[in-house]
Parts: C-alpha cells; sequence; structure tokens
C-alpha cells in the first residue's frame, strides 16, 4: 500500500521499505541565507506492499501478511493502472481501476470487520462496569461494523475530528501511459471515484520515472523541460503523502 523501489536513487532501502526525503524548495532558499554545513530535509517512509487478491482477507495468496503490514503504516496508497497495453499483463486480464480499487476495499473491509467484532467483544465488558468512554466506543464500533457490512470503508461515514483521526487516510495513484495525463478515461474514472472519498490523487508514469531515475542532475532538467514537465512525479507522489498525514515541517538552523 505503499511505493518504494531500488530503482530510485534518493531511497535508503531496507527491506521492502524506502526512506526518502520530502522535496521542498524553501530549504536551499534558507540555506542561501543561513549557508549551513550540512541540510537535512524531512523525511517519509514507504513501505511497498504488495496488490491484494480477492479472498486476502481469508488468507488467499499472502493475504494476511499483506494485512499485516498494512496495519502497521499510517496511511495507504493505492496505486491503480490506468494505462492500456498488451504487452503488461493484468492479473485480472483485464484494466480497470475502479474494479481493482473495489477488490482491496472489500479485502480490507472483510478484515476490519473481524477487528471491529473482536472490539466490540472487548467492549461490553467496560460499559457494563459503567465506562463512559466505552460506551461512546461502542456506538461507534456498531456504526463501524454496519458500514463495514455493506463494503464500504469505515472512512466514509460521517466522524467528528477525532474520530476520523482515528483512521487510516487514503491517496490513490495513477499509474498512466506517457500521455495519459490528460484525455484518460482510466484516470478519470479514479479521480471521480477519490472525489467521493474526499481523498487526493497523483497521476504518475512509471515508465518515464525509471527513465528519469538514472539520469543525472542536468540530464533530469533537459528531460523534464522536453516532456513539458517542471520535477519528477515522485516528488509529487512525496509530497502528497506527507500532507496527507497532516504532517508539518519547522525549519531550523545552527
Amino acid at each position: 500500500a505503499g511505493i518504494a523501489s531500488e530503482n530510485y536513487p534518493f531511497c535508503t532501502i531496507e527491506p521492502n521499505i524506502g526512506i526518502v526525503e520530502v522535496p521542498d524548495a524553501r530549504m536551499q532558499a534558507l540555506a542561501d541565507i543561513v549557508k549551513p554545513q550540512r541540510m537535512q530535509y524531512a523525511t517519509t517512509e514507504f513501505v511497498d506492499i504488495a496488490g491484494l487478491v480477492a479472498g486476502a482477507s481469508k488468507g488467499e495468496g499472502l493475504g494476511n501478511q499483506f494485512l499485516a503490514n498494512i496495519r502497521e503504516t499510517d496511511g495507504i496508497v493505492n496505486v491503480v493502472r490506468c494505462f492500456e497495453d498488451d504487452n503488461v499483463v493484468h492479473v485480472a486480464g483485464k484494466v480497470d481501476p475502479i474494479s481493482d480499487i473495489a477488490t482491496i476495499v472489500t479485502e480490507l473491509a472483510l478484515a476490519d470487520l473481524t477487528t471491529v467484532e473482536k472490539a466490540q467483544e472487548r467492549n461490553v465488558k467496560l460499559v457494563r462496569s459503567g465506562d463512559k468512554d466505552a460506551a461512546k466506543l461502542g456506538e461507534l464500533l456498531v456504526q463501524v461494523a454496519a458500514c463495514l457490512n455493506e463494503g464500504r470503508p469505515a472512512r466514509t461515514l460521517k466522524l467528528d475530528p477525532a474520530q476520523r483521526a482515528l483512521l487510516k487516510p487514503v491517496m490513490y495513484v495513477a499509474n498512466v501511459a506517457e500521455k495519459g495525463f490528460a484525455g484518460n478515461p482510466l484516470l478519470t474514472r479514479v479521480e471521480e471515484y477519490a472525489a467521493h472519498e474526499g481523498a487526493p490523487v497523483v497521476a504518475i508514469c512509471a515508465a518515464l520515472e525509471s527513465e528519469i531515475a538514472v539520469l543525472s542532475d542536468e540530464e533530469k532538467r533537459e528531460f523534464l523541460a522536453d516532456i513539458g514537465m517542471t520535477e519528477p512525479g515522485l516528488n509529487r507522489l512525496i509530497r502528497a503523502a506527507y500532507q496527507l498525514l497532516g504532517l508539518q515541517t519547522y525549519f531550523t538552523a545552527g
């Protein structure tokens, strides 16, 4: 539910983990004034989790392992394919990003439902003891269970800020073809779907990113200028993920 690859030179790779610097133009502007000996950018950690298949909540594929990995993250980046290419096989036999999203949503909802049911069992004892907070939690768990039973993620519920803070935020990355940033009906469908959840969408072309990653800084600038871009798509992804978690950067110099 994240993205990380040894092909990207800005990553310090641990097993399945990419620790990346958050691109921030303000850093250089401040460095020009302060002239520090070194600069340390804010970082975000991405965990590369393979896509869930139908039945993952019941252990299909490596479902249990993947679900455990997702539980340990603070947010979910759902990467979906938004390009047609007969030479690139799709596991479902067709390119349908909304169907792909639906599979993941369903499996996560089923896994969450099991967790909620166990939480309800534990909470009943606290409610009986007169715990007011437990009573409030019990009401919330009933709402969440009903939502999950309908196959909808809990984040679609109308929750107050404190309740929403307990849920994992989600964003979508649409992997498009080189010329698929505009006039792409698959991308449009993902954007419309995400809009109903209030989730951000970042469109990137993985094929272009792999080319950009191996270039020198000067070659990279020239390549981006030729294709009408000012920065790699991965920079936009990193910043979007940083904002998704509600993180802020504080600058210090000394």
